[in-house]
């Protein structure tokens, strides 16, 4: 009887420990994070949208945006759901297909030339179903854009306003194509700015 018993226990406590770690397994891996007075916040998942050529500059313009998990993306209609942290950035590129690699300036005159990016922002706690939490702009920096097979790294050096942000990012972007349009979609971020 002491045998069965012993036996039970042993076994609960191996089923207790293989549900407890599966729990692991269901988090979100972090891609990188970015960070704003003191504070960083995870980055789990990017996206690059294409939106084509800017015939007055000869470059080609394209959205880059880093999630927190809790945040989704409709493609269908573009619009985010649920809530999080996320950071974005209108870059323009040399190339027609994918960001050119090099160092992004930020551009406050928004010319549209290759390796800059004019439209910037992050937000914090923000609940895209309610449009509620903190959306700041970004006002100038830099960010350097590297890329090795289908993985992309982001490294950012910026400002907002008078204080620091900056972060790092580096894993798999999901990619969409609006070139096709022949006009721009609003950017999410700024559908809600």
């Amino acid at each position: 009887m002491k045998a069965g018993a012993l036996f039970t226990a042993v076994l609960t406590a191996i089923v207790l420990a293989l549900t407890g770690c599966s729990k692991d397994k269901d988090e979100p891996k972090e891609y990188g994070q970015f960070t704003f007075e003191a504070k960083s916040y995870a980055l789990h998942w990017g996206m690059l949208e294409n939106y084509g050529s800017i015939t007055k500059a000869g470059s080609y313009n394209f959205d880059v945006t880093l999630f927190s998990s809790g945040i989704d993306f409709d493609d269908q209609n573009e619009t985010a759901t649920g809530t999080g942290d996320g950071i974005h950035f209108e870059m323009y590129s040399s190339l027609s297909t994918d960001l050119a690699t090099g160092e992004y300036v930020f551009d406050t005159e928004a010319t549209g030339n290759p390796l800059t990016f004019d439209y910037a922002a992050f937000v914090i706690g923000y609940n895209w179903d309610e449009y509620t939490g903190q959306m700041y702009s970004i006002t100038s920096g830099t960010v350097t854009v590297a890329k090795s097979g289908t993985e992309y790294e982001f490294t950012i050096n910026c400002m907002s306003g008078e204080n620091s942000v900056t972060g790092h990012y580096k894993g798999p972007i999901e990619y969409y194509d609006w070139s096709a349009f022949g006009i721009k979609i609003p950017s999410i971020f700024k559908a809600y700015n």
